[in-house]
């Protein structure tokens, strides 16, 4: 879809993603591409219909991606607040001692709960991340039989931030510290990612957005 088609109220996020606005100086553009889609968002001028798309030239990592973007409009007059950033994960684990060492020694500090649930259905154990994030392991009363599987319909995988390559090497190299097996840093055009996995076969992720060293 073509800059025409996609309408010129919505062209400022094509510019916006290119890196070439031409209001500022490239000093004052925002560097992350959530901050430059979120900017443009809010600066927008909706088109008449409900929602609009089309697709975004950008780089990562010296190469040229494409990205597919949309934006669905508020009525006028409606004010629509940002959606809240997630609070807490919590995963369910087999075997809650062996789970807890292990991601003890991951996060390099322990649980700031560790509790049975009022109700009795399962206990956690709760960690407090950087960014005020918890991350919880539960144990259920009456445990499901099936071990994880991200194919089946649920949980994928959990992802931890990264601020780019540098810390996605740094955290690569704790996971050999460790000895956590896991993939090394694998690049995408929306991101670059280390995966690996815990004691119950639980896919997790460091991640870090496109373009950052």
């Amino acid at each position: 879809m073509g800059r025409r088609e996609f309408g010129e109220e919505a062209a400022e996020l094509c510019d916006v993603l290119q890196n070439r606005a031409s209001d500022r100086p490239r000093s004052a553009r925002p560097e992350g591409l959530m901050d430059r889609i979120s900017e443009a968002a809010r600066r927008r001028t909706w088109p008449r219909r409900s929602h609009f798309w089309g697709f975004a030239p950008c780089w990562s990592n010296r190469k040229p991606v494409t990205l597919r973007v949309e934006f669905a409009r508020t009525p006028r007059g409606l004010s629509m607040p940002d959606f809240p950033s997630l609070a807490h994960v919590a995963v369910t684990v087999t075997d809650l001692d062996r789970s807890t060492r292990w991601y003890t020694a991951l996060f390099g500090s322990g649980p700031v709960l560790d509790e049975d649930e009022e109700g009795g259905a399962f206990h956690h154990s709760v960690y407090l991340l950087s960014g005020g994030h918890l991350f919880g392991l539960h144990t259920h009363t009456q445990p499901a039989t099936e071990t994880f599987d991200e194919r089946r319909t649920g949980l994928d995988h959990v992802a931890f931030a990264c601020s780019g390559r540098k810390e996605l090497q740094s955290w690569a190299d704790r996971l050999d510290e460790l000895g956590i097996p896991h993939d090394g840093i694998k690049d995408a055009g929306y991101g670059s990612g280390v995966s690996f996995r815990d004691p119950d076969g639980i896919a997790l992720e460091f991640f870090a957005q496109p373009g950052v060293d």
